[in-house]
This record gives C-alpha cells, structure tokens and sequence, in this order.
C-alpha cells in the first residue's frame, strides 16, 4: 500500500499507534527544551547556521503544538460522551505533572535562597493560573503583569492551552450551525491582526510589557487552534488525494518564504501561517509513514519538567560539564526518564482514576 494510502486510510483518533502525533510532539517538546537550555547558543547556532533550519525555534514548536491540540482535543471532545468526561480527562491529564513541577521549583527556589516576594508568589501562579484570570475578571495575587520573575519560562503556553479547553466545547456546539463558520472566520482574522501587532510589540521597549502580557491570551493564537479544530471537522475533505495535492503545494512555498524568501508582506503571513503550518503537521503526523517509539506519549512530561530539572542539574553541577551537546542530551536523557517515571508512577494512575469516575456516573 502506498503512502499516500495509508494517509487515505488514516484516522485522527488512534491514540499515536500508527501514525507520528507522539513522536512529532516529542519532537516539538524538544524544540522547546532547546530554546530555553542555558547553554544552547551554540547547538542552535549550528541548527539555524549550519543546517540552515532557522524555523526550528519555541516560536514554531508552540504555534505547532496549539494546531495539534486543535486537532486532537476537539476530536477527543467529538468522541466524548458527556462534558463532564471530557473536563475530567484534560483536568487529570495537565495538572498532576503541574503540581510536581511546582513543588519542584519551590524547592529549588528555598535551596537558592531566593525569597522575593514576587518570584514566591509566581510559583503559586503556576497553580492558579493567574495570567488566566484576566479572562475570568480578576487575579489572585497582586502581581505585576510580567515582572522580574517567571517561575517556569513556558509555562504560559499552558494559560492560552487551559483557555483553549474550556472554550472548545462552547465553540463545538455550534459546530453544525450555519454561523459557526462566520464566527470563526471573524475569530481567525482577529487573531491574525493580534498576532502581527504582538510581534511588531516586541522590537520596542514601549510596548514589549503589552505584548508580554497579551500573548497569554487565546485569541492571540486562536487562528492556529481553529486551523487545527478544522482539520478535523474537514479531514474526510481534506485527506482527498487532489485536495490535498493542492493544499501541499501551496503551503510549501508560503512556507519557505515566510523564513528564507520573504517577498511576501508579513501582514500575509500573520493570516497565512497558521493554515500552512497545520497542513504541514497533518502531513509529518500522518502522511509519513508511522515511525513507531516503544514509549508512551511523554511529550507534555518533557514540556513542563524541563524547568524544574534545570534547577535540579544546576544543582548538582550537571550544567558545567564544559560540552554544550553532552549537558543538553544528559539533561534531555534526566528529561524522558522523570516523564516516563511521572507518566507511569502518577499520570497514569491519575487518568486510570478519572476512567473510574466516568464509570460511576
């Protein structure tokens, strides 16, 4: 059977088994791990310099994990029973890990001897998700928008994550009415607008602290999780052999020249990308050939313990071994180890624990 059969035959909700979701998130998590390493410069200046591959950064690795989180979290929701299963599975899913990475970092924090006030209380942040609380008309504590401190530097993909899952099933729901497109395309175009503003935010000191505080923001990057709901709404449309013949030849070249042609205006972009980088991940995730790891999926383990086994390695001295390329894979290594242990000792039991409630109701 050809290539491009299996991708014909191919379904959105095999759980990772025979197509590349797990492996191409692991992968996107370690493009993360990468950019917030602290001895990285020189790894990413041969990624970008050498290899010539300057769109591997946090920046493309994020907008693909929301795409993918489009994707399959609108699908999980589709194939839930009830709201409540659906809450039950994402609440158990993302906070266990949540709450050991801030114990962990609490720790660190009291072996440094760090105690201000506005480091100690981020780390409670991370709890309450308080760079989510503008959404909901308040925040817990008295903090600066985006001060001196942040307690887990990705943490904030999470906020605009946890916004998404409680906004999907509202936007689900009309799913099968008319104006659902209509409202979508109006939510797309602004998170467009939003998206181009917040990068031309960053290259001034006067404006950096609003995009800082923006970005958390799920309409910042509502266009790339919409882009990924629509995957699977159209993916029976989409999966078609001239279809999607089309929608690769299009996104190749938008693709290139956004990071290395760039003829086209930004604004272009800003409106672009997010349906060319979502053609692109349907085509890694299942077009090619299924690339099987004996591992379950660790990927969201390796996004939010990374942090934390920074502290801990830095520690220990693990960060002076004099080799950038041996402290990064000693620490990516000390990264799916912890993951696996998290996702066998305590995620795993957690979601086996949200099945039970399920049952029972």
């Amino acid at each position: 059977m050809s290539r491009f059969s299996n991708f014909l035959n191919s379904s959105l909700d095999d759980n990772g088994q025979n197509n590349n979701w797990n492996l191409l998130r692991l992968f996107l998590a370690l493009i993360v791990l990468f950019g917030h390493f602290p001895s990285a410069a020189e790894v990413m200046y041969f990624i970008h310099q050498k290899l010539k591959l300057n769109f591997l950064d946090g920046d493309f690795a994020v907008k693909s994990f929301f795409i993918i989180s489009g994707l399959l979290i609108s699908s999980s929701y589709l194939n839930s029973k009830s709201f409540m299963k659906y809450s039950l599975k994402r609440f158990f899913r993302i906070y266990p890990p949540i709450v050991i990475t801030v114990t962990v970092v609490l720790l660190s924090s009291i072996y440094y001897g760090i105690n201000e006030r506005e480091y100690l209380l981020s780390v409670f942040n991370m709890l309450a998700f308080q760079d989510m609380m503008p959404m909901v008309g308040g925040k817990i504590f008295n903090l600066p928008e985006h001060g001196r401190y942040y307690a887990h530097g990705a943490f904030w993909t999470l906020v605009v994550e946890v916004q998404f899952y409680i906004l999907a099933p509202f936007l689900l729901f009309f799913k099968d009415k008319r104006y659902f497109h209509y409202i979508s395309l109006i939510l797309f175009l602004y998170s467009g607008y939003c998206s181009e503003v917040i990068h031309q935010s960053y290259y001034s000191a006067e404006t950096l602290n609003y995009a800082l505080s923006f970005r958390t923001s799920f309409f910042s990057f509502a266009s790339y999780f919409l882009s990924g709901i629509y995957l699977k709404l159209f993916f029976d449309r989409i999966k078609k052999r001239k279809t999607f013949a089309f929608l690769i030849l299009f996104s190749i070249p938008m693709f290139y020249d956004k990071f290395y042609g760039h003829i086209l205006s930004p604004w272009i972009h800003s409106f672009s990308y997010p349906i060319v980088l979502a053609i692109l991940v349907l085509a890694v995730g299942l077009f090619i050939p299924a690339i099987k790891i004996k591992m379950p999926d660790v990927s969201y383990g390796v996004y939010i313990y990374h942090f934390p086994i920074f502290s801990i390695t830095t520690a220990i001295g693990l960060n002076k071994l004099g080799n950038p390329y041996l402290e990064f894979f000693s620490i990516f290594g000390l990264c799916i180890l912890f993951s696996l242990l998290s996702y066998y000792l305590i995620e795993n039991k957690f979601i086996n624990f949200a099945k039970k409630i399920k049952a029972s109701n």
